[in-house]
């Protein structure tokens, strides 16, 4: 059986706060003096300062439990808005017969609510404002109402009540709740799936709701919620303006009378108080006819119809190392599961033109007591207005459709109202830090139809990660501070040319290697055990702390930058760039881009060393080659292009020696040639063109034999003295000969050169 002490922290906890040690043990005690019964007839927190957030539990306690007769909370810092709620939790209160607020934070401001329960709540006799500020005349006021309710109280006890007291119209009906439809209490993710009554009254009444349980059990414990309902789908939010009414709880009878007006719809919610406990029941309704001058009136109760009720999906998911990617503050953001979520209910304009309502809720733990170190929240983001029916890399205010701030609760929830043409949307459930691990369930309630999937990182995207170095021979620095820029790594994506135009959304993350924990010495005692003075221990840690902020400052002072420069060396030409971030991750996207370019990863200081991660997301396919700097880029480049024009050489002289080539000496006469020069060179003897064999050059040419075809018709042989007497230079010759020689020396000795040599000629 649930104990005054279990309904006292189950409400502690619904309003986030921890129960006091004193009233737990002295709800304990009268639990236990009244037979294991939840009675309790008077609650003193005179001595026992609880605070203004913890007398919100302590006072829907005893709205729940009607045998209270006197409550006192004198000393606790009240002001008006936990005025508020005591007068909303003793209004309709069926024993209460004295309060004491003295010695708070109250004013004349407070006498209209304290007024309205001494009217609503008759059986209040006293009611103590000592120790406030409350001008003479409030409290004459509040005099008059006492001292109205006391003669009213002494008039009922005089009179015997008419036999026709108490006429009642009543609404009744028979429910149950199944394994699968049981929730449990609202203090449980699950509440939801309990079934929901609807319940309307003809006029403004009080009205009594009973529930019996059949079979009763001690070990299930029930009771119900009654809602402000819209009167056609069930309730999904259980805050304090959602909640009218709640019921005691107990194991065979509950029960509870509130104020109805005539306008509106209620929902009634049975419940066991732990989920998948199963349980039938009877729920009567009571419309109380106090006197025979109240109107006729009615009350109806049904069950609310599943055809107009909320379209329910569940998707169960879970963060891994590598999907846990942290709020939207991180740029491992993308890295979360999705939920695609999009319409699937009729396609005729009247309807895609109608508005639809959706309401999440994320949970990552059933019982609210099971509650971790995680904060935990989501976002609802439309397509990328890049991509092709894919989600967003980052979380932006302009994709941004709905946000459930991360919190430390086990349940959080978020709604949102969206025209059903535009219901194309992803649902990112993340925690407030990267790396957290666990499963998640998201539960999405909709008033359309709508088709879920899940989505995994990347999401559609073309995604790479490539890792690099700033080390001793990349870290030129920035293009603006250093000459030495080009030292910097990049590296190149291709595309298909044939496709249009791609679009790059990048992320830069710099790190820096960890620093080493310094080994710790120790020194050896007398039996040979090792053992660590309190010097090298404080020694080592002093290192350790100057190494970590050693790390921290140079992290803070590493500021990294994304570029790219078109593929054109050696200039470069800067075409996109992100600004300099000292933080670890610095981001750029890129519109459509046509031209070939490198990505240039760049520190703002020359000489920083450090690590990094380029992340690299597109819509459309590529691949990248290996990271190199721009100078050994422009080296390749100039290699290639020296090459290319040697081959150009190559071939054109190629071409033309096949053009002017004669005919070629045999072998026997090169080797005779040969051996003429060495004998020369050797000897030093002078050799004359005689003495070579004849062959197929220019000057010698076998007279017996017929003319070759590239020969003139007429052959005039020549000697080089000859030449040389008669030589005539042009006037407007412009080479001038090599110092000493004159014109007439430096022709000898080329005319010399080609009778000695004649393979040498080209003619």
């Amino acid at each position: 059986m649930t104990t005054l002490e279990d309904l006292y922290a189950s409400y502690c906890r619904r309003r986030g706060c921890r129960p006091n040690s004193f009233l737990s043990r002295y709800l304990q005690e009268e639990f236990t003096r009244h037979s294991q019964q939840r009675v309790l007839e008077s609650l003193d927190l005179s001595n026992n300062y609880v605070g203004a957030k913890g007398i919100i539990p302590v006072l829907d306690l005893v709205k729940n439990v009607k045998t209270v007769r006197r409550l006192d909370v004198r000393k606790n810092m009240l002001e008006h808005e936990q005025l508020e709620h005591l007068v909303y939790c003793l209004a309709l209160h069926p024993s209460i017969e004295e309060v004491d607020v003295s010695g708070n934070a109250l004013d004349d401001g407070s006498v209209d609510i304290i007024l309205k329960l001494l009217q609503a709540n008759e059986s209040i006799t006293v009611f103590r404002v000592d120790g406030n500020h409350f001008a003479s005349s409030s409290l004459s006021l509040i005099n008059d109402h006492l001292e109205r309710n006391k003669e009213r109280k002494a008039e009922r006890q005089k009179e015997m009540p008419p036999v026709y007291t108490g006429k009642w119209f009543r609404a009744q009906v028979r429910g149950s709740l199944t394994e699968e439809t049981s929730g449990g209490h609202v203090h449980f993710s699950t509440w939801w799936k309990n079934q929901q009554y609807i319940m309307r009254v003809s006029r403004r009444a009080q009205v009594r709701v009973v529930m019996d349980v059949d079979d009763p059990k001690a070990a299930r414990q029930a009771g119900f919620f009654v809602f402000y309902s819209d009167g056609t789908r069930k309730v999904i939010v259980a805050d304090a303006d959602h909640i009218a009414a709640e019921s005691n709880v107990d194991h065979s009878h509950c029960f509870v009378t509130l104020l109805a007006e005539e306008h509106a719809a209620y929902s009634i919610m049975p419940f066991t108080f732990h989920p998948e406990r199963s349980m039938s029941f009877t729920l009567m309704v009571e419309l109380c006819q106090e006197s025979l001058k109240s109107s006729e009136g009615w009350v109806t109760l049904e069950p609310v119809d599943s055809a107009l009720d909320w379209l329910v999906y569940v998707m169960h998911g879970e963060w891994t190392s590598a999907s846990a990617g942290g709020s939207p503050a991180q740029h491992l953001w993308c890295r979360n599961p999705m939920i695609h979520v999009q319409y699937a209910g009729s396609i005729q304009s009247y309807r895609m033109a109608s508005p639809a309502t959706v309401f999440v809720q994320l949970s990552k733990s059933i019982d609210a007591d099971e509650n971790d170190d995680r904060h935990i929240g989501f976002d609802v983001v439309t397509l990328d207005t890049t991509g092709n029916n894919k989600p967003p890399i980052c979380c932006k205010e302009e994709s941004r459709k709905c946000m459930c701030p991360h919190e430390h609760r086990t349940t959080v929830t978020a709604s949102f109202v969206i025209m059903c043409a535009a219901l194309d949307l992803f649902i990112v459930p993340s925690t407030a830090i990267p790396g957290e691990l666990g499963s998640y369930t998201v539960t999405v309630f909709s008033s359309v139809p709508l088709r879920l999937t899940t989505s995994a990182f990347p999401h559609g995207w073309n995604y790479r990660a490539v890792k690099g170095v700033w080390d001793e021979d990349n870290c030129g620095g920035s293009r603006e501070r250093s000459m030495s820029w080009k030292c910097n790594p990049s590296l190149a994506l291709h595309f298909d040319a044939h496709q249009s135009p791609p679009d790059l959304t990048l992320f830069l993350e710099e790190s820096l290697p960890r620093p080493k924990s310094p080994v710790r010495r120790g020194s050896a005692d007398s039996c040979g055990n090792l053992m660590d003075s309190l010097s090298a221990v404080e020694e080592t840690q002093k290192k350790k702390e100057l190494k970590e902020f050693l790390h921290r400052h140079q992290l803070s002072h590493l500021e990294g930058c994304i570029s790219l420069v078109e593929a054109c060396p050696p200039m470069y030409r800067l075409l996109y760039s992100s600004e300099y971030s000292r933080g670890s991750v610095v981001s750029l996207v890129v519109p459509a881009i046509s031209e070939e370019f490198f990505l240039l990863a760049a520190t703002r200081h020359a000489g920083q060393l450090g690590n990094f991660i380029l992340h690299i997301f597109s819509s459309r396919p590529f691949v990248t080659d290996e990271l190199k700097t721009l100078a050994l880029r422009e080296r390749e480049y100039q290699l290639l292009q020296c090459a290319q024009e040697s081959q150009a050489r190559q071939a054109a002289n190629s071409v033309l020696a096949k053009k002017r080539s004669g005919p070629k000496d045999s072998e026997d006469a090169v080797h005779a040639h040969n051996e003429i020069l060495l004998r020369c060179m050797v000897t030093g003897e002078k050799y004359v063109d005689r003495d070579f064999p004849r062959g197929g050059s220019s000057l010698w040419v076998d007279p017996a034999k017929k003319t070759p075809a590239w020969c003139g018709k007429e052959i005039y042989w020549k000697r080089p003295t000859e030449l040389v007497e008669e030589v005539t230079f042009l006037r407007e010759w412009k080479c001038d000969c090599p110092f000493p020689f004159s014109r007439r020396e430096w022709f000898a000795s080329v005319t010399y050169a080609i009778a000695t040599k004649p393979l040498w000629l080209q003619i």
